[in-house]
């Protein structure tokens, strides 16, 4: 067994663990980060932005959200039932990492917002190259992790955490060569990136730190949704061009579920984690957004009705589906997007609907189109357009987990982890996804966007230099 000495050791390399090995290694700890896959980065690889209030990018913007203004929304949209005080905590933070990233190089393109009537609390970040935008985030954070002494080992597991007299003092881990390796030290930070291993693209994150915490003593929630990843299709993954469509595929248009029934006021599909709520109700948790060849033709001509915001991940919002088309005839036949050249019977065999059930579903929908009232759903009237015109076009859409995790380790404002009698686990911290359970509660706060990377970030940091000062106890 090989043996090591630090003050701190972090479980993962990923966007929380990184941001706590650094806060940690600044604050003059000695530091070890233990990284299950081969890179670091994790999910903050996959990212555009970050969440922040009364940013220097915000103040010359002069918008106006302060500290306490965005408290007050993220805990009444959570009803209270979050950790009010650990909200509080990283909201009041979150300026200040800005702030912080940019001292290590990183630089923002702009604060955006994810759609109509959401605050501009997205810091999306730049890129030299324009495309990859988390990755060159995170490659510049293990940059200053490494300038720091952080010693970070890739492919090194941790399998159980260490403990003495009811205090967590270390880690046992195995390197590549299956070698054991034991890690004391006077403080460890859980950030292993929650229960994700049901979405195909991140095979690694699997309850790992939430089962060793709980093994600890830790309180651990449980999950309240089941975790679908994305839409589904060929090999279950994501086309990345998808990405070309995105406003398309997010326009008021009709959506129906397997049975071809509609079940929700189609406006609300500008926003993801909204429409995922009676989504989840439907068979197979899935809908269908159906259009026509006129739809289309307006949405190319005219523009789109509604522009949500997501496209400025990439920093050029789309307004038309100016290469529709072309896109199309890439994406047609995939599973997961269809086009019927002849009939409504057509697409629905196409998508596995109920074909007697759409054929109900398009003729009252067409009639609300033409009476200029949504008799169903009370749908804003601009939005209604008729399906009558071939082409036909059909996308389906699964529930999406970008949330962060529903189960995760339940923690205090100083990010210290609670035994099931709620007392502080001495030595044991949790960040990031972790540690999501404590600020989410059924639906991501999408009224603040950035939550999920903003969170992971900025308990990072809080976790890093709690863990220092106990240390140094």
């Amino acid at each position: 067994m090989r043996e090591l000495e630090c003050d701190v050791v972090v479980v993962s390399a990923g966007t929380a663990g990184l941001a706590a090995a650094i806060a940690a290694a600044e604050n003059g700890a000695r530091v070890i980060a233990f990284e299950k896959s081969g890179t670091t980065g994790g999910t903050g690889n996959m990212a555009s932005g970050l969440f922040a209030v009364e940013s220097r990018l915000q103040k010359i913007k002069q918008l106006s959200l302060t500290c306490e203004q965005a408290f007050k929304m993220h805990m009444e949209f959570s009803h209270w039932k979050v950790d009010g005080r650990l909200v509080k905590a990283y909201i009041d933070k979150s300026a200040d990492t800005i702030d912080w990233l940019e001292k290590m190089g990183i630089n923002f393109e702009d604060v955006c917002c994810h759609g109509i009537g959401m605050n501009y609390t997205w810091h999306v970040i730049k890129s030299p190259t324009g495309k990859a935008l988390g990755v060159h985030m995170m490659k510049l954070m293990a940059d200053r992790a490494s300038q720091l002494g952080v010693k970070i080992y890739l492919k090194t597991p941790v399998k159980s955490l260490i403990t003495e007299g009811g205090k967590v003092v270390g880690v046992i881990a195995e390197d590549a060569n299956g070698e054991e390796v034991q890690a004391k030290a006077g403080a460890v930070i859980c950030a292993a990136g929650g229960q994700g291993g049901d979405f195909p693209d991140l095979p690694n994150n699997n309850g790992d730190c939430i089962k060793m915490a709980k093994d600890a003593g830790a309180h651990v929630t449980e999950k309240k949704y089941p975790v679908v990843r994305r839409q589904p299709g060929e090999g279950g993954g994501f086309n990345p061009l998808m990405m070309d469509l995105f406003e398309a595929l997010h326009q008021p248009a009709l959506m129906v579920n397997l049975m071809g029934e509609r079940f929700l006021n189609e406006e609300v599909i500008s926003s993801n984690l909204y429409w995922r709520n009676p989504l989840m109700r439907q068979k197979g948790m899935c809908g269908v957004m159906i259009f026509d060849e006129d739809t289309k033709n307006h949405y190319v001509k005219e523009g789109y009705d509604i522009i949500t915001g997501f496209s400025m991940g990439s920093m050029v919002p789309s307004t038309r589906a100016s290469n529709f088309d072309e896109i199309i005839n890439k994406l047609a036949g995939s599973g997961t997007f269809q086009v019927a050249f002849n009939s409504l019977d057509e697409l629905a065999a196409r998508m596995e609907i109920d074909p007697p059930g759409l054929r109900h579903t398009v003729e009252e929908y067409n009639r609300f189109c033409r009476n200029g009232r949504d008799e169903a759903y009370d749908k804003n009237p601009r939005f209604l357009r008729e399906v009558k015109t071939p082409r036909f076009f059909a996308m389906k859409n699964a529930v999406t987990n970008i949330a962060g995790d529903y189960e995760g380790i339940r923690v205090n404002y100083r990010t210290e982890v609670i035994s099931e009698e709620f007392r502080v686990i001495p030595g044991l911290y949790a960040a990031g996804t972790d540690a999501m359970c404590n600020v989410y509660y059924g639906t991501y706060p999408n009224i603040l966007p950035g939550n999920n990377m903003g969170f992971c970030i900025n308990s990072g940091r809080i976790a890093g230099e709690n863990a220092v000062r106990f240390a140094r106890k």
